[in-house]
């Protein structure tokens, strides 16, 4: 974790993971889960396990947004 310059409320974490799978990532500030926290992050080997996960949550969003309409 770092501290940006010139901005105090703004710090930089980084984790490099050891192994390819989906993280879920919990974020909290004073205490509190900041919004949109839990984040979760797919880390791949490859561009094309990076298309076929963004192709299947293409298609789940598709087939919610279907289902939340009828």
């Amino acid at each position: 974790m770092s501290r940006e310059s010139g901005n105090d409320r703004t710090i930089t974490c980084r984790y490099d993971p050891a192994e390819t799978g989906q993280y879920i990532i919990h974020v909290r500030w004073s205490g509190q889960e900041v919004p949109d926290s839990p984040f979760v992050v797919d880390i791949v080997d490859s561009y094309s396990e990076l298309d076929s996960i963004r192709k299947n949550k293409k298609a789940n969003n598709s087939s919610n947004n279907w289902r939340a309409e009828i």
